[in-house]
């Protein structure tokens, strides 16, 4: 196994989690 690739999936998993909670807030505040 490719010890960068994993690294590069998980950094894809943090920025996918990140924007999704930023879209959420977003979206909260729209609401509100």
């Amino acid at each position: 196994m490719n010890k960068n690739l994993l690294v590069f999936e998980d950094d894809m998993d943090y920025s996918i989690s990140c924007r999704k909670i930023r879209l959420i807030s977003v979206f909260e505040e729209f609401l509100a």
